[in-house]
């Protein structure tokens, strides 16, 4: 993970091994959610940059 801003975010790395190893939800749904919220974070990063 990586500690951006004082809050901390799984790498996209860690994210996959998570997956593959069926550790947490893999619906397309979830993952969808996902996918915004990491977007999401992206954009606000960018904002305070």
């Amino acid at each position: 993970y990586s500690k951006i801003y004082g809050q901390y975010f799984y790498t996209l790395g860690s994210i996959r091994k998570l997956l593959i190893s069926q550790s947490v939800e893999n619906t397309e749904s979830y993952l969808q959610s996902l996918t915004q919220k990491a977007k999401g974070y992206v954009e606000k990063a960018r904002y305070f940059k």
